[in-house]
């Protein structure tokens, strides 16, 4: 049930499905170049296939995996790049998209694609920015756990392309931003490091619209509970904490609540040890959670990444209940060495979609019987 509940939601933000309703809305001037950026790029894309948009050039970059290149026309230039870790095929990509844009003729309408993924994907490091700053840089973020408002101010400060930079190189006349959120607030300045955002002076005719994020997937969630007659009882964002400050407060309202499903988003953080196991951070929220409600029977819980990868695993998350902790042995060494990939395999507590064509952070739904 939990299952189905979140592919509803996944459908509701699905990149292909969310820029076709858009652009059926939008006029855009020719000649329309198109570039997509980010984990959903390639079904980003795919909608604006679908809603016969004419486009002069178009360039599509994504995460290693995340695109089926027979679905796409050879007019539509594809190149794949690093996630989490930038490399160099994210610098590789960085100078082609500069080249790209730069290139773009006066009179044209950039209909520009965006989703989160894009601050490791491409990069152009200012002058004073080396490749080692910038690998360490995103290292140290995802085993420190910080803020995405503070790594995107120390990205941006090494970049030529973040915070606006990229499109002050567009000479056109018109941007149409639209976007798939996986930030808090859903600030276009953030998403990607404000790789779509507009520069302070534009001199283009500049829109962005936000097509899909975590509140409306958790909106579809509860309105299929519904149709299916489940009580809910939460529908609330709140995972913006460590994953064990979240773990113990999201068992106390279940343990302590009525029966019903809770729907929860966000994006949590994890703190790491020096030299860390396998694992991400809905991983390890879903076995500590697994930990806190040990024992108790009618208890499930899905802990999963909407973009179908969690951390630098090919698993999207977790799915648990009140067995999974002690089901085999281990689980507490799995959690101290951030190892919960390893354990939750072994226990048949994995969550693996693939690529979902969406990023809009992490969901949780929890169900009590």
């Amino acid at each position: 049930m939990l299952k189905s509940l979140f592919e509803a939601g996944i459908n509701a933000v699905f990149g292909e499905n969310t820029v076709q309703d858009a652009l059926l809305r939008l006029p855009l001037a020719s000649p329309v170049h198109v570039l997509a950026i980010g984990k959903a790029a390639a079904s980003m894309m795919q909608g604006t296939v679908r809603a016969n948009i004419e486009f002069e050039t178009a360039l599509l970059i994504t995460k290693n995996g995340h695109v089926d290149r027979s679905k796409f026309a050879p007019d539509i230039e594809i190149m794949e790049a690093a996630h989490p870790l930038p490399d160099q095929s994210s610098l590789e990509a960085g100078a082609r998209l500069l080249q790209w844009i730069k290139a773009l003729p006066q009179n044209s309408t950039l209909l520009f694609l965006v989703s989160g993924g894009a601050s490791s994907l491409v990069e152009v490091l200012v002058p004073t920015a080396t490749v080692d700053q910038l690998v360490s840089l995103n290292k140290k973020a995802m085993a420190q756990g910080l803020e995405i408002g503070e790594i995107n101010k120390q990205r941006s400060a090494i970049s030529a392309i973040k915070g606006g930079k990229l499109l002050s190189h567009f000479g056109g006349r018109q941007v149409c931003t639209l976007y798939i959120s996986d930030v808090r607030n859903d600030a276009i300045q953030t998403v990607g490091s404000g790789i779509g955002a507009s520069p302070l002076a534009a001199n283009f005719v500049y829109e962005c619209h936000v097509v899909g994020s975590n509140a409306l997937a958790r909106d579809k969630i509860v309105l299929a509970a519904q149709d299916q007659n489940i009580h809910v009882v939460e529908n609330e964002g709140l995972l913006f904490d460590d994953v064990t400050a979240l773990a113990p407060m999201l068992a106390r309202r279940v343990l302590e609540g009525p029966a019903g499903l809770y729907v929860w988003g966000g994006e949590s953080t994890v703190q790491l040890p020096q030299v860390p196991g396998v694992g991400g951070r809905n991983q390890s929220l879903g076995l500590l959670f697994a930990k806190e409600i040990a024992g108790q029977s009618g208890i499930n819980g899905l802990f999963t990444g909407t973009d179908g990868t969690d951390g630098p695993t090919p698993f999207a998350g977790a799915l648990v209940n009140g067995s999974t902790f002690f089901a085999q042995p281990g689980a507490q060494t799995a959690l101290d060495t951030a190892d919960s990939s390893t354990y939750l395999k072994k226990c048949g507590a994995i969550f693996e979609t693939g690529p979902t064509g969406t990023n809009v952070m992490d969901l949780a739904l929890v169900f009590k019987d």
